[in-house]
């Protein structure tokens, strides 16, 4: 006689349109070996004792359950010792599998779980749902029975826990008779025990939280330049210029009294157009005079950058904006004169074709005339030729002898 047989399951219980898990035979073949295929057990072939065990079954077909409980308690009957482990979960009709065992053992971090019997609704009638809630009602009284014969309780408690969906520990099962023993657990250690373990908050210097909250100007920072990128994002963008740069001032040049800006102040305002405002760092001499490089922004203290783009001064000159900083600057007056020759010689170039198709225009209004006239002259029945159509026009000559005209190019017909 064989040692010990195990069985693992690790599905739903039975094969049915929702579950594909395990049936009799999957038990009978762990148990029995090749013989299960011969109809019944040979007394050879069984073990000494059958440990099923259920690390994460759901429940399943109540009557493919019903198949395996009594398979098993056939087993005990014919002195095959029979044990139910539940590792992980033991659920529904497995709890009934289990339960067929004489001696059924759960591990502490474990569940176990009970509730009423329920059915598919597929196509049923209202007679069909009636006669399946009969149903239910007898297996759950054939389950309360198999409760009460194993653990004592009595059936109120049983009903009871299956009418609320019960979902019970391992403690909770040895007190109410549902298991045997708990599986006996090896008690956790420390490996450096609790002083050394590593604490990432230590009471003496806790992580202060986190600050997330703006302060006024940082706020008013954020929302001017939100407000300037979108001014920016609809404003008509600028004519296209010739980018030349832009003559540096001579340092002997005199500086207008009105640039000279006080020293202690660090940037000063540039009206844009479209109501815009941007803000530049000063030169190092003090004055109010925008440059290559010089740093752009939409608050006065130079916090938030200006918006890439390009821009036109109210003074006229055109900006481009890259990177926070001014990348090109262009004289408006100046791109104007630039450009003043090209443009001359594009309008008179238009000019030119203009008058070409007025004098193309006239040629053909002159020869449209004189077709006219030669269709009018020639066609009989037309007013410049009287004669019926179908007669022969009369020419007089100077001799006083009638000739006939000569004949039309093409005949028109009544229709």
């Amino acid at each position: 006689m064989p040692g010990t047989r195990h069985y693992y399951f690790l599905d739903s219980i039975g094969c049915g349109d929702w579950c594909f898990g395990t049936m009799l035979q999957d038990v009978r073949y762990a148990v029995e070996g090749y013989d299960c295929f011969d109809g019944a057990a040979n007394e050879a072939s069984l073990p000494e004792q059958v440990v099923l065990h259920f690390p994460a079954c759901g429940g399943g077909d109540v009557v493919e359950g019903y198949a395996i409980y009594n398979y098993v308690r056939d087993l005990a009957a014919r002195g095959v010792k029979t044990q139910a482990r539940v590792e992980g979960l033991c659920a529904s009709i497995a709890v009934l599998c289990a339960l067929a065992c004489d001696e059924v053992v759960m591990a502490d971090a474990a569940l176990w779980m009970v509730h009423k019997p329920t059915s598919d609704g597929w196509n049923l009638n209202a007679d069909d749902m009636r006669a399946a809630a009969d149903i239910l009602d007898k297996i759950q009284n054939q389950l309360v029975s198999r409760y009460v014969a194993r653990t004592g309780m009595s059936a109120e408690t049983a009903h009871e826990l299956l009418n609320k969906t019960s979902w019970l520990t391992a403690d909770e099962c040895l007190a109410l008779g549902f298991i045997t023993s708990k599986v006996p657990e090896t008690p956790l250690v420390a490996p450096v025990g609790s002083a050394g373990v590593l604490n990432f908050f230590p009471a003496s210097s806790p992580t202060p939280p986190l600050n997330m909250a703006i302060s006024p100007a940082e706020k008013k920072s954020i929302v001017d330049g939100v407000i300037a990128g979108v001014k920016n994002f609809f404003a008509a963008p600028p004519a296209p210029t010739n980018r030349t740069p832009q003559p540096a001032k001579a340092k002997n040049e005199a500086t207008p009294a009105s640039e000279v800006v006080p020293k202690n102040a660090t940037s000063y305002a540039v009206d844009i157009t479209g109501g815009m405002t941007m803000y530049t760092d000063i030169s190092d001499d003090g004055l109010e005079d925008l440059e290559v490089g010089d740093l752009v922004s939409c608050h006065e203290d130079l916090s938030v950058p200006y918006p890439d783009g390009d821009y036109t001064t109210s003074a006229g000159q055109a900006l481009t904006v890259l990177a926070g900083a001014i990348d090109e600057i262009e004289d408006a007056s100046m791109s104007n004169q630039a450009e003043a020759p090209a443009a001359a010689a594009q309008n008179a170039a238009l000019v030119a074709e203009v008058e070409k198709l007025r004098a193309d225009n006239a040629l053909l209004t002159r020869q449209k005339a004189a077709l006219k006239n030669k269709v009018r002259n020639t066609v009989p029945g037309s007013a410049g030729n009287p004669t019926a159509p179908g007669q022969v026009q009369v020419i007089p000559t100077k001799n006083s002898v009638s000739a006939p005209a000569a004949p039309a190019a093409f005949t028109i017909r009544k229709h």
